[in-house]
């Protein structure tokens, strides 16, 4: 049910594995672009944003601890 969402679209979800745990962690990043405009240094902010997604996943895992990650998968490519 969940491996093909949506076949006109080409959307599938699968669950996350740990090989899925670097994109997880750069999604998280690129949606807090606000933090590099404070004006501090990019290893500062780097450190600022690795340790709130840390404390995010530890926190969801705390709240929802028999939860699961999913991956949505859109294919590109589509044949006429």
């Amino acid at each position: 049910m969940l491996s093909q969402l949506n076949p006109l679209l080409n959307l599938s979800v699968r669950p996350a594995s740990d090989d899925d745990v670097f994109i997880m962690a750069e999604l998280f990043y690129a949606t807090r672009s606000d933090f590099y405009q404070l004006g501090l240094p990019q290893a500062a902010v780097d450190l600022i944003l690795q340790q709130q997604y840390q404390l995010q996943q530890m926190s969801y895992k705390s709240q929802f601890p028999n939860s699961r990650d999913y991956i949505l998968c859109c294919q590109a490519g589509l044949s006429d």
